[in-house]
This record gives C-alpha cells, sequence and structure tokens, in this order.
C-alpha cells in the first residue's frame, strides 16, 4: 500500500523516473521547480496550521474559547483574515519615507524565502544544491534585521524605532549561540553542504548519534531560534504594553500582512533548518 512507502523511497522514484525520461538539463529544471513548488507548499501548510494551532493553545491558556465561528472550529478564520487583510486599505503614513517603508516588508520576506533554496527535500529534489548550503543561510538569514530596521527607521515613529533596535539587538545576539550549535553539527558531519549534511545522517541522526553534544546542541538551536524569530518568552520586539506592535506599528493591510506572514514562515525555516541538522532532513531513521 502507498500508505506503508516512506518519504524517502517516493522522492527517490520520482528522481528516477525524471531522469529516465528526460534529459539532465531538463531533469535538473524539473526537479527544481518541483522542490519550489514542495516548498511552497510545505510554508503555507505550515503556516496555517501554526496560527491556527497558536491561537487555540493561546485561548485554553487564557481560558477563552480563541476561533470558533468560522469554519468548523474555526479552522477557516486564518482563510477570512487573509482575505480581510488583501482588502484592507495599506496605509502609509506622510511624515514616513515611502520608498524604504514600502521597500522593508519585501526585504524581510526576500530574505526568508531565499533561506529555503539549499534545503534538500529528497533524493534530487533541491532548488540549489551548493557545498556551502549550511553557511548560506545562516548568511542569509541574518540579513533579516535589515528590514526590520528599516521599517522601524522609515515609519518616523519613536515606538516602531525602539521595536526595531530591540529586535535587531535580539536577532544578532542570538545568532551567535544558533551559530555556534550549527557548528556542532558542521564538524560532526564534517560538511556545509545541506544536501550532505542530510547524507551523513543515512545510518542515524546526529541527535541520536551525536550523543550530549549534539543534544546540547540541539536545544541550544531551539532556544537560539525561538528568540530570533520573536516568539514568546523573547517576544520583547513586540510587548504589546510597551511599544504597541513594535517594529510594525505604523503598518497597515497587506504590508501588516507580509510582515505577519514572514514571521511564521521563519519559524517553519528554522524548524527546516533544526531537521537538517540534528534530525535526518527527509532521511528516514535506520
Amino acid at each position: 500500500m502507498i500508505s506503508m512507502i516512506q518519504y524517502s523511497d517516493i522522492t527517490s522514484l520520482i528522481h528516477q523516473a525524471l531522469s529516465a525520461s528526460l534529459s539532465p538539463v531538463a531533469t535538473q529544471i524539473t526537479e527544481i521547480i518541483l522542490s519550489a513548488l514542495l516548498a511552497f507548499i510545505v510554508m503555507i501548510v505550515c503556516v496555517i496550521i501554526m496560527v491556527y494551532m497558536e491561537r487555540k493553545v493561546a485561548g485554553f491558556m487564557q481560558m477563552r474559547l480563541g476561533p470558533n465561528r468560522v469554519g468548523p472550529f474555526g479552522t477557516f478564520q486564518v482563510f477570512a483574515d487573509v482575505l480581510k487583510l488583501l482588502l484592507k486599505e495599506s496605509f502609509t503614513p506622510n511624515s514616513a519615507d515611502k520608498f524604504m517603508f514600502n521597500l522593508a516588508p519585501c526585504i524581510v520576506l526576500m530574505v526568508t524565502l531565499m533561506a529555503l533554496a539549499p534545503i534538500s527535500w529528497g533524493p534530487g529534489l533541491v532548488m540549489w544544491d551548493s557545498n556551502i548550503g549550511i553557511l548560506f543561510i545562516t548568511a542569509i538569514t541574518s540579513l533579516s534585521v535589515i528590514g526590520i530596521l528599516m521599517a522601524g527607521w522609515s515609519s518616523n515613529n519613536k515606538y516602531s524605532l525602539l521595536g526595531a533596535m530591540r529586535s535587531g539587538a535580539q536577532i544578532v545576539s542570538y545568532e551567535l549561540s544558533a551559530g555556534l550549535a550549527i557548528v556542532t553539527a558542521v564538524i560532526l558531519s564534517g560538511t556545509i553542504s545541506s544536501v550532505g549534511m542530510v547524507e551523513s545522517q543515512a545510518d542515524g541522526w546526529w541527535i541520536l548519534k551525536g550523543h550530549i553534544p549534539a543534544m546540547i546542541a540541539f536545544l541550544t538551536y531551539v532556544i537560539s531560534s525561538t528568540a530570533e524569530c520573536n516568539r514568546a518568552p523573547f517576544d520583547l520586539a513586540e510587548a504589546e504594553s510597551e511599544l504597541t506592535a513594535g517594529y510594525h506599528t505604523e503598518y497597515s493591510g497587506m504590508k501588516f500582512g507580509i510582515f505577519y506572514l514572514n514571521e511564521y514562515i521563519n519559524m517553519g525555516v528554522v524548524s527546516i533548518v533544526a531537521s537538517t541538522l540534528f534530525l535526518g532532513g527527509w532521511m528516514p531513521l535506520h
């Protein structure tokens, strides 16, 4: 039965079928398109699930119901919110730097999506098979702080600027510990290629065969990436009681929606990187 076939077996069959029926160049282009489509689907599904679960879990912790009107158990509330953001007016303050104000959300989202390029989704399914994949991910994700600082400064709002400075300082500081955790996985595997990182775990995941150093590195990475994503208890950049909404206080409509979407996509990206480094990526546990 197909339900009994492992994901790695399915991707291997796809790779073999493409190689047999297409030329090498056509095979590579097709696999890049499939990888991009798979990354898009995974990210959208992750965002929908995480938004819904966060609202329900937060509601449970605060003794309230959470979304429960739109769809069964409020499952369609996310889609209603997307429609609302698309229809809302996108307002730009008169005193803001309009070019940088409008550019900042695009930079933040673009940087996060570029981090998915070297991720291996299966045998041959990778958008950019580079021998410096892990280094590229750590370098490109560091650029997100530029978009955040740009958003806070261009808003010409002291609360936005304070939120941007808080978020920038938090991202830069926790990147150090996250980087050291990544270095641990690189030393264990002997490569900085994301594809090679997954292949090095064919005989066991690093979280298990790396013993105590790998476990400490994994825990450090989880805590550091949670802080980089501005999630509780590290949500100092969006302290509602102090800074209203932080660096995106002045944003509305889909511009705010892009920041909101990017935050959850970033959570998905750091989770995928953690899986690639310590949990075998797409490689099944042996």
